[in-house]
């Protein structure tokens, strides 16, 4: 089968075409959905039958030849980009308004919704309030009536809401009254404590006052036995001191006698040793100078030997002079 046979080089025939597009233009150009809103949705049907026809024809007339179905693609795009020139400015406007519907639906359902809000409101602050507070909420709760056209299908919400606060309220009531009564039961008991504590406190204070009237006739007593003990102490003490003293100088002079007679035993020993220490002193003196008349040796060995026998000779000279000291 030839091209021409295919129609690939044939012009593109849709039924719909560049007159028709240009019909519903010059139809729908005065199309205002906010002024006729039915219109608009004529259009609308309109013109998505248009680009539905549009489709199916580009598919039949593409099924022959990939060359072919590119060449009607381009012209469905084409086609397509005039419907959406006059579709869209209306599709955008009944989107506008299918939005607000919704907002004011939305609106419609947040007003019943701030309702029974309020209506829960009553009982949310229950804990912080008074009696008589709890019993005026509760009575303007139950003066509330329900309006069932503005609730619509919330009203059995509302009605619930409304049961749940009015027994929020009930039972608040109920324990702050069980409330006051136990606090009036406890003021009942601290008072009578407090009247017993004042009586205890004033039999505490009697026998404090007698207690320190016994104490300060025990103080009395104590510190005249505490003085007469302090004047025989005193006594005894200023006699021992008086024996202490005595023997204090009798021992003074026993010390004086023995320290003389130890420098006068030190004195004979010292010169009793003096020429000794000199002899000793004059042999480390001949140490020192047979260290210095050390022989020089040739061999390692025999440097060795001299040198153990240097440092035993120092060594003796040191003992000699330390020990010769010790003899003072």
């Amino acid at each position: 089968m030839t091209d021409e046979e295919l129609g690939i080089k044939a012009p593109i025939k849709f039924s719909i075409n560049d007159q028709r597009i240009a019909e519903v233009r010059e139809e729908f150009k005065d199309v205002d959905a906010y002024k006729d809103l039915e219109g608009a949705k004529t259009a609308k049907k309109t013109l998505q039958k248009m680009r539905t026809t549009l489709g199916e024809a580009h598919k039949i007339a593409k099924a022959d030849a990939l060359e072919y179905g590119r060449r009607c693609d381009s012209e469905k795009n084409r086609l397509l980009a005039q419907i959406a020139e006059i579709e869209d400015p209306i599709t955008n406007d009944l989107d506008i308004i299918k939005n607000a519907k919704e907002v004011a639906e939305q609106a419609r359902k947040q007003k019943i919704m701030d309702e029974i809000e309020r209506i829960q409101s009553y009982s949310l602050d229950r804990h912080s309030l008074t009696l008589d507070e709890l019993l005026e909420r509760r009575t303007n709760l139950q003066e509330q009536v329900l309006n069932k056209e503005f609730l619509e299908e919330f009203y059995a919400d509302a009605e619930l809401s409304r049961d749940e606060a009015d027994m929020k309220l009930r039972i608040a009531i109920q324990n702050e009254k069980e409330r006051l009564e136990e606090e009036e039961k406890q003021a009942a008991i601290a008072e009578e404590n407090r009247i017993l504590r004042e009586k205890m406190l004033a039999m505490e204070k009697e026998q404090a006052e007698r207690d320190r009237a016994a104490q300060k006739l025990a103080d009395q007593r104590a510190e005249e036995a505490r003085l007469i003990q302090k004047k025989i102490d005193d006594d005894r003490q200023a006699e021992l001191d008086k024996q202490e003293a005595a023997l204090a100088e009798q021992q003074k002079i026993i010390d004086a006698e023995t320290a003389k007679r130890e420098i006068a035993e030190a004195e004979a020993i010292a010169a009793a040793q003096a020429p000794d220490r000199e002899k000793l002193l004059f042999f480390a003196n001949l140490v020192d100078s047979l260290i210095l008349a050390k022989p020089t040796l040739t061999t390692d060995r025999a440097s060795e030997v001299l040198v153990q026998a240097i440092a035993m000779l120092i060594e003796v000279a040191y003992d000699i002079r330390r020990m010769t000291g010790e003899m003072k």
